[in-house]
């Protein structure tokens, strides 16, 4: 039978609205994981589109697809255009509600602009460090797609872990791709140990390659109502630039739901045919501090080490610092980690600690859940401000302002604001007055005073911000003009 399927369209959909904590305080519900530079110059997401770019493959790609939610999506865009990428589309979710309705988004999308096509399916925050290999296999898995089939991709596993659904595939054949007879969602600890004494099994990685009318078809027979929901959301949907913006009042009638739960696991009618591929490359999902340890130096001592450190009588650490020297002595079994403006300690052993402590923050028995939740470091779609300093009548932000760029044209009721250049050269908007600041030069803003602070050159520009007033709230804020439609 002659394939066809690799002669069409291919869409990587990237699922990039996660809230991942396990690797706090690099990842923060503002900030996660997979838009982190954990150990280099690109992001995880960034890694991710790369295998696409970086390896000359033979895929029809109209455009990549990334699904992701509103509090992300000026810093999704900012790396997007930091790797260069051309052709995209960013679909924005008005609420979180796990991977089935993100997966169905895209194809509905896909569907209605380009009708039937091949789909990928991939986490954005999961590590593959071989490009060549990994296009291969999405290569050679286009040659084994069939109307109607699903392709998964699997990994051998090393221990028993909590955080994977397990593959179970038919033994009795002799080469990959395998069909699947069981798909076995995040067991407990109890179950996982048996699981992993069976030698047909491997870790779900998450990714699925298949046609968009047979997403489409599985969801039309076993989740109905929100794939009539997802379609009424996307009948009017709201295109602003290069973001597509489901209707909320429909996509938030759908309950939350994972691609394995809403589908996969339901899955049993010879109607959808279900197949596997292993990864024979290294992969990691990066869930926890154990799992990044992997990647990191270790010394003598068996300490996982990243960033400028030194232990006495210290063994089977994990020390992560971006900024200060780490000194231990007599630690063991301990992960340190140093990020801008927190620092974790916790026991090596305890891979839940975190998920469990991020359970209590939302339950709200802290009242320093902000910090918990955000980082410093805030990105904005012109740039990124870092709060330096703060209390209850002043805050102190450095403002990094990208080439041609510029903030919108505000003012605020209860603040008035110092500007001080320290890199490049600003330009200024104040009431009806328009003038350029040097490097070292300052200017004070009024309240209630319009004002707007721009970047006409090609070279990044730098301030100093140091407002006062009795509120010093992100809320005080009124815009009258906003390149990047803001209220």
């Amino acid at each position: 039978m002659v394939n066809l399927n690799k002669n069409k369209n291919l869409f990587p959909v990237i699922l990039c609205g996660g809230f991942g904590t396990r690797l706090w305080p690099l990842s923060r519900k503002s900030f996660p994981k997979q838009f982190v530079k954990i150990l280099g110059n690109q992001s995880l997401l960034q890694q991710t589109v790369n295998h696409f770019l970086r390896i000359n493959n033979k895929f029809k790609i109209p455009e990549f697809i990334f699904v992701t939610n509103e509090e992300h999506r000026f810093i999704l865009e900012n790396q997007i255009r930091e790797i260069n990428l051309k052709k995209y589309k960013i679909i924005l979710e008005p609420s979180s509600k796990n991977t089935a309705p993100s997966a169905t988004l895209a194809a509905i999308y896909i569907k209605k602009n380009y009708q039937n096509s091949n789909m990928l399916i991939l986490p954005s925050d999961h590590l593959i460090k071989d490009s060549k290999k990994f296009i291969q296999l999405i290569e050679k898995s286009l040659l084994s797609l069939r109307k109607n089939f699903f392709i998964l991709f699997g990994i051998k596993p090393t221990k028993p872990s909590t955080h994977f659904g397990y593959i179970e595939y038919d033994k009795n054949e002799k080469l990959f791709p395998k069909k699947i007879s069981n798909f076995i969602e995040k067991p407990n600890i109890y179950k996982a140990r048996g699981l992993i004494q069976k030698k047909n099994l491997l870790w779900n990685s998450g990714m699925f390659l298949l046609e968009v009318d047979t997403w489409l078809d599985a969801m039309q027979l076993f989740n109905t109502k929100m794939l009539n929901f997802l379609n009424l959301s996307m009948d009017q949907y709201k295109t602003d630039q290069l973001f597509i913006r489901p209707q909320k009042i429909y996509f938030n009638k759908i309950s939350s739901n994972s691609i394995d739960y809403a589908v996969i696991e339901k899955l049993s009618s010879p109607n959808f045919p279900l197949i596997v591929f292993r990864f024979q490359f290294e992969w990691t999902d990066l869930g926890n501090w154990n799992a990044l340890s992997n990647l990191m130096k270790k010394d003598h001592k068996n300490n996982n080490v990243f960033g400028d450190y030194f232990g006495h009588n210290s063994e089977n650490n994990i020390i992560y610092s971006n900024k200060n020297f780490i000194v231990t002595s007599g630690i063991k079994n301990t992960i340190i980690v140093e990020d801008d403006d927190s620092i974790y300690v916790g026991d090596r052993k305890n891979e839940n600690a975190l998920k469990e402590i991020d359970e209590i923050f939302n339950k709200n028995l802290r009242k320093n859940t902000v910090n918990f939740e955000n980082k410093n470091i805030v990105y904005r779609p012109w740039g990124f401000y870092e709060n330096l300093s703060s209390d209850l009548t002043y805050k102190v932000k450095k403002i990094y302002v990208k080439p041609a760029s510029s903030l919108s044209l505000q003012s605020h009721k209860y603040r008035s604001e110092h500007w001080v250049v320290v890199e490049g050269v600003a330009t200024v908007v104040c009431g009806k007055e328009m003038f350029k600041l040097n490097q070292g030069e300052s200017t004070f803003i009024k309240k209630n005073q319009k004002h707007r602070l721009v970047n006409n050159t090609k070279k990044p520009l730098i301030i100093i911000e140091v407002q006062y007033g009795n509120k010093i709230d992100e809320d005080d804020i009124t815009r009258f003009n906003d390149n990047y439609n803001r209220k």
